[in-house]
């Protein structure tokens, strides 16, 4: 049986690394700053530390585990990566080459250390967390548009503004149906959460808790609660309308689950 590394021991190896490779000699970061790094990361993406501890209060990875988890920590002290201004809640400040750049680095730094199959599933994990592909494909939508705009530039221009125009309104359609959509999932999601926790007193941490299931589900359905809360309370109307046909506020559905997502 393959022996664990704690979450100390990975911090402190990686803090002696760092200093070993100094060019001054001097210590970068203590092993302390890592691992508070680590817990915010974790809780950032949506997981849960506590549930990661032992009966000890420690946190102990398998090999593979703590190569991952150094690629995080070493990305986590560099000023200019994406993950330490994620860290620092200036993740808005973040361009899509600096977020491509990170899962890059992750990526090369478990490439030469993991088996493919090892490496691939904890990129999926970094996709999950960061919600990279919805932000590559993002990227993709603003790139085509741009490169619509720049094929039209030899055409005269009552024939390229109507081509845009055309594209802004087949936009605008879409933007109106997946609205109507979305909101009707909240809907729907909200009455089933009003319904549900009842069983639990009306404590709907206890429904929306998914320490039961694998990293990938939990970090899915966590941030799926978070993000719909987000739209909720940033859209006055929307929540209005919810509050009003449920009959409750968000803060009485949404009871134990407010703090914990904040």
């Amino acid at each position: 049986m393959k022996s664990k590394k704690s979450l100390n021991i990975i911090a402190n190896s990686l803090s002696d690394e760092l200093f070993l490779n100094s060019p001054d000699g001097k210590e970068v970061i203590s092993y302390k700053t890592l691992i508070r790094n680590f817990k915010k990361f974790i809780e950032k993406s949506g997981g849960d530390i506590k549930s990661m501890k032992d009966s000890s209060g420690k946190i102990f990875f398998e090999e593979s585990e703590s190569i991952f988890i150094k690629a995080i920590l070493r990305e986590s002290i560099d000023k200019n990566s994406y993950i330490y201004k994620f860290l620092k809640d200036k993740d808005d400040e973040v361009s899509f080459d600096q977020i491509k750049e990170f899962m890059d680095n992750i990526h090369d730094y478990m490439q030469s250390k993991l088996p493919e199959e090892e490496c691939n599933a904890y990129m999926a994990y970094m996709d999950q967390a960061l919600q990279y592909s919805v932000i590559m494909e993002l990227h993709n939508i603003y790139n085509f548009i741009e490169c619509i705009n720049l094929n039209l530039q030899n055409c005269i221009y009552t024939f390229h503004l109507k081509s845009m125009i055309n594209l802004r309104k087949k936009l605008e359609q879409e933007f109106v149906r997946i609205t109507a959509n979305s909101i009707l999932n909240i809907e729907q999601f909200c009455e089933f959460v009003n319904q549900a926790s009842k069983i639990f007193d009306g404590d709907a941490s206890q429904l929306l808790n998914y320490n039961d299931f694998d990293l990938l589900t939990q970090i899915e359905y966590s941030n799926r609660d978070k993000d719909t809360l987000k739209y909720i309370n940033s859209n006055p109307l929307v929540k209005k309308y919810i509050e009003e046909k449920i009959g409750k506020s968000i803060d009485e559905i949404f009871k134990g689950v407010i703090n914990r997502i904040d």
